[in-house]
């Protein structure tokens, strides 16, 4: 992928096809290719460590590549006496979502930041506070840790795959505007983010370029995030039972409440 980028994407026609010119490739494959590179450090740095460096570590890098992946992962662990830990990375992985989001942002339409900022720090705040805490009781919990089962980034297929669902999400982005209004880019939001937050956050950005109110798109992409984590705090309590639940969800409704809040207040 990352040769097949350095020859074809100074090629790619920078310019809108389809309906509404929603498609550029140029611009695209551009995303595509940031998001596998940001993915792709953090992949090399879990082969190069290994697990050996602890479970926190793994779930933090982990959260980097997909937050979802390491989300089962440490969800299937036994939580008896490593309950606390896992609960730290649980937090831990989820939280990094919030910074990548923000990192994204930055990097596709900084313009959106100022008020993206508040929220987004808000409620990766109050995980990262869970995860320190039970991290600080977990002790010496963190020997026991699987190898999350991350792909590379930089793989010609998963790329296209994710090419192809932002392609679509731009294209529903603006048929939800035209057709419904504000209220349609929310319900995309919501949905999208569900299954990827990735996607719906570059689309986004990406349209608040050009005929997108910057509000809306903050809003939406919020939205996305809620989702994202509503999704992860429901594989925690059918994958990883009451225990992890009553552990990791108290922060994680905490930190989308109050991150809405702040969003609510700008």
């Amino acid at each position: 992928l990352l040769f097949i980028s350095v020859v074809l994407l100074p090629a790619l026609p920078n310019q809108g096809y389809g309906p509404w010119q929603a498609f550029n490739p140029y611009t695209t494959w551009w995303m595509v290719v940031l998001i596998a590179g940001i993915g792709f450090a953090a992949y090399v740095a879990i082969r190069l460590l290994g697990t050996r460096h602890g479970l926190m570590v793994t779930a933090l890098l982990g959260g980097i590549v997909s937050s979802t992946a390491m989300t089962i992962t440490l969800a299937r662990l036994d939580s008896g006496k490593m309950r606390h830990a896992l609960a730290a990375g649980l937090l831990a992985t989820s939280a990094l979502m919030f910074p990548r989001v923000l990192l994204e942002v930055g990097v596709v339409n900084r313009a959106l930041l100022p008020a993206l900022l508040a929220p987004m720090l808000t409620a990766g705040l109050i995980y990262a506070a869970g995860a320190l805490f039970y991290y600080l009781r977990a002790g010496q919990q963190h020997d026991n840790t699987a190898e999350p089962p991350l792909k590379n980034p930089f793989e010609l297929g998963p790329a296209l795959r994710f090419a192809g669902l932002l392609v679509l999400i731009l294209f529903l982005v603006e048929a939800a505007q035209r057709g419904l209004g504000d209220a349609g880019v929310y319900l995309v939001s919501l949905l999208s983010g569900l299954t990827d937050v990735d996607a719906i956050t570059l689309s986004l950005a990406n349209s608040a370029r050009t005929d997108l109110a910057e509000q809306v798109a903050v809003q939406g992409i919020f939205l996305a995030a809620l989702s994202n984590s509503l999704v992860k705090g429901g594989l925690i309590v059918f994958i990883g039972g009451r225990t992890l639940a009553l552990l990791t969800l108290p922060f994680m409704l905490s930190g989308l409440l109050a991150g809405l809040g702040v969003l609510w207040l700008l």
